[in-house]
């Protein structure tokens, strides 16, 4: 469900284009990889949150070519990025702020594949 909704928002973001560009209006994405956020722990029970933080950081480690998770500022640099001048011939695009994790995700070799498999990640 997750992965049709955010297709979803990157074609709208698209055909948006299609409909302002006349007015001078650009219109793109950002599709951010995984992060640790206060929203994403703050749901956690807080037992579960240091060895599932633990499971998480190994498995995007092993998974994400940088071999780290991101920070919340690095996708804020991207959106000032996109709002200023200096990006302006950018158009219709959307942007995986993800350290290359799109690209260099194996799933069976990660904490994804154990969950596809009902394995548990916890260390």
């Amino acid at each position: 469900m997750y992965s049709a909704a955010k297709s979803g928002l990157v074609q709208f973001s698209k055909c948006l284009y299609t409909e302002v560009r006349e007015f001078g209006i650009r219109v793109n994405s950002i599709s951010p990889g995984m992060f640790f956020t206060r929203i994403y722990w703050g749901a956690m029970p807080e037992e579960a949150r240091e060895p599932m933080r633990q499971a998480f950081a190994a498995g995007t480690a092993a998974s994400n070519p940088m071999h780290r998770m991101g920070e919340p500022i690095e996708v804020a640099r991207v959106a000032l990025w996109l709002a200023s001048d200096e990006s302006d011939y950018v158009n219709a695009e959307d942007i995986a702020v993800d350290g290359g994790g799109v690209r260099g995700i194996r799933r069976s070799n990660t904490w994804f594949g154990k969950l596809d498999r009902g394995e548990s990640i916890l260390p």
